[in-house]
């Protein structure tokens, strides 16, 4: 019995790794609502959720700058309408403080919230149907 699973756990470390390596990252086009707002810089994306009706991404590596010209990307994308902007927010999301916040939503209803965390270098995305 011993035998058969020292022969089973390297077949199985194997497979996984090729599962993993198969699937690769994402291109942004891939997302399911990836089309209605800009693509972000070419940084350290996680992708927490994607459907349909939600998407949420933290991407790392983001300079205040680059979350500002961001902020002027989805403005230019269409999200215009309802728009609330916080600098310095100063409030707190799980143990980092939130720098700004920008949310707004489009004519095709989608509300889009961008959460920056300084001290961090972090950016939040989340985009949901209303």
């Amino acid at each position: 019995m011993k035998r058969r699973q020292l022969i089973l756990l390297p077949i199985i470390i194997l497979m996984s790794f090729l599962v993993l390596c198969a699937c690769g990252e994402k291109g942004w086009s891939s997302y399911k609502l990836s089309s209605l707002f800009p693509e972000p810089k070419d940084k350290k994306i996680e992708v927490i959720t994607d459907s349909k009706l939600l998407f949420q991404a933290e991407l790392s590596e983001y300079s205040m700058d680059e979350y500002d010209e961001y902020v002027a990307a989805c403005k230019e994308k269409g999200f215009s309408n309802n728009i609330i902007e916080e600098n310095d927010a100063g409030y707190i999301l799980g143990a980092d403080p939130v720098t700004d916040t920008f949310s707004a939503s489009n004519d095709d209803g989608y509300l889009l919230e961008l959460k920056y965390k300084d001290s961090l270098k972090q950016m939040e995305i989340i985009l949901s149907a209303e």
